[in-house]
């Protein structure tokens, strides 16, 4: 199955292990040795649920934070539509990959899910 198809499988509405594989993949550059991820440093990442827990979802933003494109990452709670928002600011001050969700772990990974390639890590 490639990419593409294997993305269009995924329910971009709520959180899953689809999602947080995809993100494993595309956004942290892991590779998964069953039962566990395997870090780019070697480690093994035992839990790794980043679309619905907040502390996997952080990492998420620190990946995205240590690479070239990224200048900025906002992400906000609109209590009016009871909606978190994250979009991300490039160098050449564009917004881009806006995502909104019920929760902030989701939006961060659906807005993660809609890099289109990282470059080199800066740090």
């Amino acid at each position: 199955m490639t990419q593409e198809r294997a993305i269009m499988k995924i329910d971009f509405s709520a959180a899953s292990p689809e999602l947080d594989a995809l993100v494993a993949e595309k956004v942290m550059k892991w590779k998964w040795e069953p039962p566990v991820w395997r870090t780019q440093e070697g480690k093994r990442a035992v839990w790794w649920r980043p679309s619905s827990d907040i502390r996997n979802a952080w990492a998420v933003v620190d990946e995205l934070l240590s690479h070239e494109f990224s200048g900025d990452i906002h992400i906000e709670f609109f209590r009016g539509i009871k909606s978190w928002s994250v979009s991300c600011c490039y160098r050449k001050q564009t917004w881009k990959n806006f995502a909104s969700a019920p929760t902030a772990p989701l939006a961060i990974c659906l807005a993660a899910s809609l890099v289109p390639a990282l470059p080199a890590r800066i740090f």
